[in-house]
């Protein structure tokens, strides 16, 4: 017969109880924020004409995109990581707004300066207020972490 293993405490392992418990906190709000994203993209790539640069034929020179910007676009649209952010990430370039790259490039485009995060939310806030008033509180505002 084995005898019964007992189990490390909690102090050995390196950590408080709590601090296991906000670990875990932190990592289901970064989940959940994973999740929040990937929708909101697949819901931006999902709308009508989205995709509409797709079917240009670059013969003419308004129909052409430099390669460069094709390939965020692309990036983007996918939700994969971009080149260039994660060029930035790993030299620990910090964007416009002050916050470290991210290699899904979200921080380079919230730039304080050029007031699209205001505009946004104000755009969002009315829409929420119309839409409240035809369907009430079920409409919610979306999160902003």
């Amino acid at each position: 017969m084995r005898a019964p293993q007992s189990r490390p405490s909690h102090a050995a392992e390196g950590g408080s109880k709590t601090g296991g418990v906000k670990a875990q906190a932190r990592g289901r709000e970064r989940a959940k924020h994973a999740a929040w994203r990937e929708a909101v993209r697949f819901v931006a790539v999902s709308q009508n004409g989205a995709g509409a640069f797709l079917n240009a034929i670059p013969m003419r020179d308004d129909m052409k995109m430099e390669s460069w910007a094709m390939r965020v676009t692309i990036q983007r649209r996918l939700g994969l990581p971009l080149d260039v952010a994660c060029q930035a990430v790993e030299a620990g370039k910090r964007a416009p707004s002050g916050q470290l790259h991210d290699v899904l490039g979200d921080a380079a485009m919230v730039n304080p300066r050029s007031k699209h995060a205001t505009r946004h939310k104000f755009l969002l806030k009315r829409l929420i207020k119309c839409l409240r008033s035809a369907w009430g509180m079920i409409i919610e505002m979306e999160p902003t972490a």
